[in-house]
């Protein structure tokens, strides 16, 4: 009965059939395509086709096709005044993957500058948005990435899109491959509430783990050794940014300036958007630090990072001379060229503190505490009214090996033969109840002087002599010589800085701080 149907429809009305499917199938194919090449071709972006808030602030659609298109020299705002330039991008499809919402190859290519110089050649792959999310895969290779004379690359990531999240891994060489970075991002929530972690590790190693020369990465360290990890995990969302750095040094010598370090292990904190600035009480740790002659050791430290690379040091403690020193509130930066801060000194060796000043004749056992007011400027340290005193009601013995050495120390001609002899045979072996210390720099000497208070251990073989008014030198025998309480002063002059090496040693990592040579 169909067939009859069919054959009695008129001829005429068949051929109008065939007319109007032929008229559409012309709009469709040839001339609508036509139409839209007469009209988008070479048509400038976004005037025409970008939204209000599109990111692409320039560019050109070269191309548009049932299967495919072409757009270059895209220019898009990547936010904090940069700019991201796409030279390229070529997208394949057809009517039947557009219906069903897959576009099987997007390529693109990256150039970014002028700071920081890199490009990038970009494919994605099978990619689904049917489902209100985007899976893709996406292999970026990039070439050689610079920032001044900071270089990276080339490398290749891979990423893999699926719905709502995303994740990418890649391995980045540093400076022709003198360290390695491992990158692993993950992101989620995609495209309306995005959240997203990043864990960026770069061990401080040759690739044999040997220490690494760094002189490569850094200018003007080309001797510095070092082994250790640096590891960023950086987390955020439309909210902010929270990045947390952390820097774990096994060892690290710098022979070109009296520098060595062991076991640092230090965190910082910082959020975006604002200032770069770290958050408060940030913490550093260090199993010892030599710089020249002085050796710190177990050190603990609290700071936070400010603008204009400044620190502002919050609390800082580590061991000196067998004691404990501590200071606060201390603020460097590399434009400082004046800081004073106030050292805190607990029980110090006092054997090992008079040592430090270069006086390795003696020896004492004792504590020493107090405070030491530094000054630091470009001509070096500085020592002002500094007051250090044995720990009250604990006294000791304090002996000088050697009347010529002793001798030396008092000023010429400031007592006569007899009272230097006294004070000499009395410094040999004294017991003390107590002794301070004052320290003050006089240009680039730093003064000392000592007074102790107590008695001579054994009897001394001098008399007084009443009638030259002087202390006589005797034969000791039973019922003479002296022995009572009597109170001394020694006056020392060292060169401070020459002493310390701080000339060689601190100034050197002041101005490399600084970033003078």
């Amino acid at each position: 009965m169909n067939e009859t149907k069919s054959k009695d429809v008129p001829r005429k009305r068949r051929i109008r059939r065939l007319l109007f499917a032929a008229v559409f199938l012309s709009l469709f194919f040839v001339l609508l395509p036509g139409a839209i090449k007469w009209t988008v071709n070479r048509a400038v972006l976004p005037r025409r086709f970008a939204a209000p808030d599109c990111p692409v602030k320039s560019g050109r659609l070269d191309e548009l096709r049932y299967t495919g298109l072409v757009v270059s020299n895209l220019l898009a705002d990547a936010g904090s005044g940069r700019t991201v330039r796409v030279s390229r991008v070529e997208a394949a499809y057809n009517l039947w993957t557009l219906m069903h919402g897959r576009i099987p190859l997007v390529r693109g290519k990256i150039i970014s500058g002028p700071d920081v110089v890199f490009e990038a050649d970009i494919t994605a792959r099978d990619i689904d948005f049917s489902g209100g999310g985007v899976k893709a895969d996406v292999l970026a290779q990039c070439s050689r990435v610079t920032s001044g004379d900071f270089s990276a690359g080339p490398f290749c990531a891979t990423a893999r899109m699926a719905g709502s999240e995303g994740a990418m891994t890649t391995e980045i060489p540093l400076q022709d491959g003198l360290l390695r970075a491992s990158v692993d991002a993950q992101v989620a929530g995609l495209p309306t509430n995005p959240v997203w972690t990043c864990a960026v590790r770069v061990p401080l190693a040759a690739a044999d783990g040997s220490p690494v020369q760094l002189g490569g990465l850094v200018s003007g360290v080309d001797s510095l050794l070092v082994s250790g990890l640096v590891q960023a995990d950086i987390s955020g969302g439309k909210s902010g940014t929270e990045a947390v750095l952390s820097l774990a040094v096994g060892s690290l010598d710098f022979p070109a300036h009296s520098l060595s370090l062991s076991n640092l292990n230090a965190a910082c904190t910082m959020r975006f958007p604002g200032e770069l600035r770290s958050q408060p009480g940030q913490g550093l740790t260090a199993d010892s630090l030599s710089v020249g002659k002085l050796r710190l050791d177990q050190i603990r430290m609290h700071y936070q990072l400010e603008p204009d690379s400044t620190v502002f040091l919050e609390d800082l403690e580590f061991n000196w001379c067998g004691g404990r020193v501590s200071l606060y509130s201390a603020r460097f930066g590399p434009d400082s060229t004046n800081v004073s801060v106030r050292l805190f000194c607990d029980r110090l060796s006092l054997e090992q503190v008079l040592a430090a000043c270069g006086l390795t004749g003696f020896s004492a056992g004792g504590e020493l505490n107090g405070r030491l007011p530094v000054q630091w400027t470009k001509n070096g340290l500085s020592i002002d009214r500094g007051f250090l005193f044995t720990t009250p009601g604990k006294g000791g013995t304090f002996s000088l090996g050697g009347t010529k050495a002793a001798a030396g120390l008092l000023p010429p001609g400031s007592l006569e033969e007899g009272q230097i002899g006294l004070v000499t045979a009395a410094l040999a072996s004294f017991n003390y109840d107590w002794i301070t210390m004052t320290l003050n720099s006089e240009g680039e000497n730093l003064r000392i002087e000592i007074e102790a208070s107590g008695q001579p251990v054994n009897v001394l073989p001098y008399e007084y002599d009443s009638r030259s008014g002087t202390y006589v030198k005797i034969d000791l025998r039973p019922g003479r010589g002296i022995r009572q309480p009597m109170s001394f002063k020694l006056n020392l002059t060292v060169p401070l800085n020459q002493l310390l090496c701080y000339a060689s040693g601190i100034n050197k990592q002041w101005n490399l701080f600084k970033g003078q040579p």
